[in-house]
C-alpha cells in the first residue's frame, strides 16, 4: 500500500484548522470579555475550514460529523444540543483515531456538565487526558473540568486537586493562575490553612503581575494578621 503525501495546499488548511481550533478554545475561555459575535464569526471560518479540509481526506464523514455537531452544541433549542451529543458520541465511536476524535471528546465533556451530568462529563474529560492531551491548554481545562465536576458533587478536595494538576499542567497559561487561587481558596475554607498558605504563596511569587497574584498577596496578608 503507498502513502499518499500532503501537497502544500493541503498542510496549510490543516495548520488553518488548527488554528482555528486554538481561537475556538480561546473564545469559549474569554465569552466575559468578549463583544457578542465574535465567537460565532470564529465558530463559521472554523466550520468552513473544517468543510473543505475534510472534503479532501480520509477522514471527510468524521470531519463532517464534528462540523455539524459544533453547530449544533450552540443551538438554543434542547433538541439540537442532543443530537450533537449523538454526532460526538458517533465519531468517538465509529472514528476514534479520527483528527476531530479529541476535540469532539473535550467538547462532549462539556456539554453533559453544562446539562449537569457530572459523572458522565468527569468521564469524557478524563478520557481526554487520558486518551489524547495533544493540546496542554485543553488537557488543562479538561482537568479544571473534572474540579468543576467534583465541585457540584460536593467533593471540594478532590476539585482542589484537579485544579492543581491543571494549573501544572500549562503553569505559562493564562488560565495556571486562576486554578491554583481557586485550589487555594478551597483549601482555606477546608480548614487546611498550611496547603493553602502554601498555594498563596506560590501564586505570588510565580505570578506576581496577575490579577490572580495580586489577590494571592492581598488574602495571604489577611491570613498573617487574623493568625
Amino acid at each position: 500500500m503507498t502513502t499518499k503525501k500532503m501537497t502544500k495546499h493541503q498542510m496549510k488548511e490543516d495548520r488553518l484548522v488548527t488554528s482555528m481550533f486554538r481561537g475556538w478554545e480561546w473564545v469559549q475561555f474569554h465569552t466575559k470579555t468578549l463583544a457578542i459575535g465574535i465567537g460565532s464569526v470564529i465558530l463559521l471560518v472554523l466550520v468552513s475550514v473544517l468543510y473543505t479540509t475534510g472534503r479532501a481526506s480520509n477522514s471527510r464523514k468524521a470531519a463532517e460529523l464534528f462540523g455539524v455537531a459544533v453547530i449544533q452544541m450552540e443551538s438554543p433549542i434542547a433538541g439540537e444540543v442532543q443530537s450533537a451529543v449523538s454526532n460526538f458520541q458517533l465519531l468517538l465511536n465509529d472514528y476514534p483515531g479520527s483528527k476531530w476524535s479529541s476535540y469532539a471528546c473535550f467538547y462532549l465533556a462539556n456539554i453533559l456538565y453544562r446539562d449537569k451530568q457530572y459523572p458522565q462529563a468527569r468521564e469524557h474529560f478524563q478520557r481526554y487526558i487520558k486518551d489524547y492531551q495533544e493540546d496542554s491548554l485543553m488537557t488543562a481545562s479538561a482537568y479544571a473540568g473534572i474540579a468543576d465536576c467534583y465541585l457540584q458533587e460536593k467533593d471540594p478536595l478532590s476539585g482542589a486537586e484537579y485544579y492543581l494538576k491543571g494549573a501544572e499542567t500549562s503553569p505559562n497559561s493564562i488560565l495556571a493562575p486562576g486554578y491554583l487561587l481557586r485550589a487555594a481558596r478551597i483549601y482555606l475554607k477546608a480548614e487546611q490553612r498550611p496547603k493553602a498558605i502554601e498555594l498563596y504563596q506560590r501564586l505570588a511569587s510565580s505570578y506576581p503581575q496577575t490579577l490572580e497574584g495580586n489577590k494571592a498577596k492581598s488574602e495571604l496578608a489577611e491570613l498573617v494578621v487574623s493568625f
